[in-house]
């Protein structure tokens, strides 16, 4: 099946479950950000209801990479803020599309809370995408997404350290064309960069914001 041109990116069925939630989850728990249990959050919030608690004890190493506002962009300069990472490509017929409209839902309904919430897109496509591509796409979605793209070696990195695992299917009746099997769920950073929550794929946008609105607080 031949890519779909961004600018005609079909309506995506929802809930289309193809597969590597699990894939990402397995991961995490084998790089041992899962440290288990509600006593170990350090703060003294309410349990989340609809995502996975992470409880790593040392952040996400530095990278750079380019990004959608204009300029390289490195994991510290997006400041002490709560940060949403999602992988995923332009290209990607369903699940990141749904994903992405998901996640800027939960953002409009967390009003002012928002504020202190980055979301960041990073693309496991870097051979197709570039950071112009990246731009018009995240356009769909709102104004706050900032897309991230880099070499196939320093993305493969980056994405190793969410546990993130993506691999190239072809495409059917394409000798060209590829799509991209790849982990669907969110992570978000606390303000230390260090994992906090995993949202599986099928959480809604209601559910990821009841979600952020607990811990943020």
């Amino acid at each position: 099946m031949a890519a779909q041109p961004i600018d005609r990116l079909p309506t995506p069925p929802r809930r289309k479950k193809r597969l590597l939630g699990g894939l990402l989850l397995g991961g995490l728990l084998l790089g041992g950000l899962l440290l288990g249990g509600r006593a170990a959050w350090p703060w003294l919030q309410a349990a989340p209801q609809h995502a996975v608690l992470l409880n790593a004890r040392q952040p996400i190493a530095e990278f750079r990479l380019d990004s959608t506002l204009g300029h390289p962009l490195s994991l510290s300069q997006l400041g002490e803020r709560y940060t949403l990472f999602y992988f995923g490509y332009t290209t990607c017929p369903d699940i990141c599309p749904t994903t992405l409209a998901d996640l800027s839902q939960a953002q409009r309904l967390l009003g002012e809370q928002a504020q202190k919430l980055q979301m960041v897109f990073v693309t496991v496509d870097p051979e197709r995408d570039t950071v112009e591509r990246l731009r018009d796409y995240l356009a769909y979605f709102g104004p706050e997404w900032i897309g991230l793209a880099g070499p196939p070696a320093a993305t493969a990195n980056v994405a190793s350290q969410f546990g993130v695992v993506y691999q190239k299917q072809p495409a059917r009746g394409s000798a060209t064309e590829y799509l991209i099997d790849h982990s669907s769920v969110v992570v978000l950073l606390d303000p230390q960069h260090r994992p906090l929550l995993l949202f599986p794929y099928g959480v809604s946008g209601e559910q990821i914001a009841e979600d952020l609105a607990a811990t943020m607080r």
